[in-house]
């Protein structure tokens, strides 16, 4: 039996391994096996390059997200945090310019849909609530089959954990 602490088995699992670059990390790929694939392994993808609380994930917008020369993304901090911008790297543009081109698709084909200005929406078109993030969160940790129960919160302090806590 390793002597490892649990902390230590959860970044464990989180972490890529020498991995080709076509390879994901298990949580994300247990995200896009799911219904709303593209939307999940985007949304834990941003959670854990920014370290987003569930909150954050919730409340972003697409007038938070800068496409262009020097994509960016305009963070609001919940709990008095400050503000911030961060830089998008190239597969999270690719992967939210993806998933706004399916919502726009969606809101198309399905005039009952609104208009969302939030980047992850629910199959109604509204805002996730910090709470349905964790649920999300919970599923797919248990698709990946990991040995432990996995939340939201495990991506924010995974990322700040491993020293990456600037933009």
């Amino acid at each position: 039996m390793s002597s490892a602490s649990r902390s230590d088995r959860e970044a464990e699992a989180f972490k890529p391994r020498h991995q080709p670059r076509d390879r994901q990390p298990p949580l994300i790929s247990a995200a896009r096996s799911g219904r709303y694939g593209q939307r999940d392994a985007t949304l834990i993808l941003i959670a854990y390059r920014h370290g987003l609380r569930a909150s954050e994930i919730a409340d972003l917008e697409w007038s938070q997200v800068e496409f262009g020369r020097s994509a960016s993304l305009h963070v609001r901090r919940a709990k008095n945090g400050k503000p911030s911008v961060h830089p998008l790297r190239g597969d999270e543009v690719r992967a939210l310019r993806e998933l706004q081109r399916r919502q726009s698709s969606v809101r198309f084909t399905l005039s009952t849909l609104s208009d969302s200005a939030f980047v992850f929406a629910t199959e109604r078109g509204g805002p996730f609530t910090p709470d349905a993030i964790n649920k999300l969160v919970k599923r797919i940790g248990q698709r990946a089959r990991f040995a432990f129960p996995v939340h939201a919160h495990m991506l924010r302090r995974l990322r700040l954990r491993a020293g990456e806590c600037g933009p």
